[in-house]
């Protein structure tokens, strides 16, 4: 079966080019100022991680980097062009979605709903089905084809709806929360699968699990009306005091043990953790 991905060497790409470059980006909800005076830029085949307390404008900078959202203020630009220009170089997985479990739609025919947008009229043509089968096998969901999708597991349909975002062969991908809805085992999988995608497009996920964000991602962006961004290896403890107040502490250890986050879900940590304080 034919990639028609780009399959360009890395090695002879310019490793600092800007994909995502957002200026003084200011935005508001009904007067109330949500993000104030945001600054980020994503180079190419980073993998990016916003995370941050709810209601700290995660999604909200999501939606204005995919052009949902218009910003009050400042400008946004994918690969050196207004996003209007470009957005058909961007791929995007929301959280949930939306379905009649009753339709009667097999997993290839979801995955191929990622090009319509070429299609006004007619069928899917040849390079559209063989486009949604490399997006498959890119998620190793191929002998799942011809199932029904409201038979699958949570993890396997969000598998299906990256695969759905990928058989448009973007350039970047956004992700929301995609592993909300899955248990440990199956987070990590999909985790694997983003870090394996990096390779030949740039990543940028919306998380509430901070401590497994920063074994994937390559930088860390916390959002919390205004935005802190740090390589996820050398990330500080004020960029998480800036995201997230007095809500949370950072404690650094060895020794593997359970912790509580945000969301009180117990995860196993890699070097540090994140935990509620006491009111």
């Amino acid at each position: 079966m034919t990639n028609d991905y780009n399959t360009t060497d890395p090695e002879k790409e310019n490793s600092s080019q800007i994909v995502l470059n957002i200026k003084d980006v200011c935005f508001t909800y009904d007067q109330r100022e949500v993000l104030h005076n945001i600054n980020l830029q994503v180079k190419e085949r980073d993998m990016v991680a916003i995370v941050g307390p709810n209601g700290g404008g995660k999604s909200t900078l999501l939606k204005l980097a995919l052009g949902i959202l218009k910003p009050l203020r400042g400008s946004i630009e994918l690969f050196g062009k207004p996003i209007s220009e470009q957005i058909k170089r961007s791929g995007y997985v929301p959280q949930y979605l939306e379905y009649d479990p009753e339709f009667p739609v097999n997993v290839l025919d979801v995955v191929l709903m990622g090009r319509a947008e070429r299609h006004f009229c007619g069928r899917y043509n040849k390079q559209d089905v063989a486009a949604a089968h490399q997006a498959l096998e890119d998620v190793e969901l191929t002998k799942l084809a011809n199932r029904s999708f409201s038979r699958l597991s949570g993890g396997e349909k969000q598998r299906v709806l990256i695969a759905q975002a990928l058989t448009s062969q973007p350039d970047i991908l956004f992700l929301d929360e995609p592993t909300a809805n899955v248990d440990s085992v199956v987070e990590g999988k999909i985790y694997n699968l983003l870090r394996r995608l990096r390779e030949r497009i740039t990543i940028i996920v919306v998380s509430h699990n901070l401590n497994v964000v920063t074994q994937y991602a390559s930088h860390i962006a916390c959002v919390n009306h205004v935005l802190s961004f740090s390589e996820s290896s050398t990330m500080p403890h004020d960029l998480l005091h800036s995201a997230y107040h007095e809500d949370m502490i950072l404690l650094k250890h060895s020794a593997p043990c359970p912790i509580l986050d945000p969301d009180e879900k117990l995860h196993t940590p890699h070097n540090s953790e994140i935990i509620r304080k006491e009111k």
